[in-house]
């Protein structure tokens, strides 16, 4: 039907979040497959982090006759630990069920800039690190990231990106809350693998390849949201997943012992298994 109207489709994401709207251009580049004719207009915020995509028409245009509502509150709400969040906007728009990648385009001229702010940093491997979600229940423990910026700074400058609110540490570069969204993706762009919690930079480093090592918890599981060619460090529980939302009230009951079971050696041996 789609195909044969020829007709443009409006996107509407129903999510405020950045890792939404790089969820949105995975649905985009889903759409684009099977309907390769379709002119897809989006309407998001952040619609910055759209930039230079040739598989989307127009940018927060009006709506088309034809809009679809992009959401996944009922997973979400249902705690499917098997469902992926885009599985029911796949569903409705009769696509396969494969997950693609985020597409995200890096200019030249961010390309350049990211090089001059990690111009005195070359002398070592470059690893990314962001410590802090916007979820508490999404993020390890302070003294796990202390004790394992200890095992990696002596063979890699570790590069700290995310807001203001990132903890402090010792031994790393820390670029958290002085690049916006856009020149944080670019330096992202050149390390060689980051690391951390179910972000919106997990989704960053998938949409320019760079390969990562994510610290699930509980909270929700990687078939979640996950990418194939991540390591996923997750904890299975029986309060899990809980997809515990701070804004919504809900707290921990369990102390966050989903977070604690997660050791510094089972991340430490996958990053080096991610960087052979």
């Amino acid at each position: 039907m789609l195909e044969i109207l020829r007709l443009r489709l409006t996107l509407l994401n129903a999510f405020p979040g950045i890792g939404d709207v790089l969820f949105l251009s995975s649905l985009v580049e889903s759409i684009k497959i099977k309907y390769p004719k379709i002119k897809i207009n989006v309407l998001t915020e952040h619609c910055d982090l759209l930039k230079n995509n040739d598989s989307i028409y127009s940018i927060n245009q009006k709506t088309t006759f034809f809009t679809f509502r992009h959401w996944y509150l009922e997973i979400r709400q249902n705690k499917n630990p098997k469902k992926h969040i885009l599985t029911e906007s796949l569903e409705k728009l009769g696509l396969s069920s494969q997950i693609q990648n985020p597409s995200y385009f890096v200019t030249v001229e961010e390309r350049k800039n990211a090089v001059q702010i990690l111009r005195t940093y070359n002398d070592k491997p470059l690893l990314a690190i962001n410590t802090v979600t916007k979820e508490p229940t999404k993020n390890w423990l302070p003294q796990h990231w202390n004790k394992l910026i200890v095992k990696l700074a002596e063979n890699f400058t570790l590069i700290q990106l995310g807001d203001e609110n990132e903890i402090i540490l010792d031994n790393t570069v820390r670029l958290a809350g002085q690049l916006n969204l856009r020149e944080s993706i670019s330096v992202l762009e050149k390390c060689s693998l980051f690391i951390g919690g179910v972000s919106f930079l997990m989704h960053a480093a998938a949409s320019v390849g760079v390969k990562s090592v994510i610290i699930y918890g509980g909270r929700e599981t990687p078939s979640n949201s996950g990418y194939s060619q991540n390591i996923n460090l997750f904890e299975k529980m029986e309060c899990g997943p809980c997809w515990i939302h701070e804004e919504d009230g809900e707290v921990c009951d369990n102390e966050m012992s989903c977070m604690k079971n997660i050791n510094i050696s089972s991340v430490y041996s996958a990053i080096k298994s991610q960087l052979r």
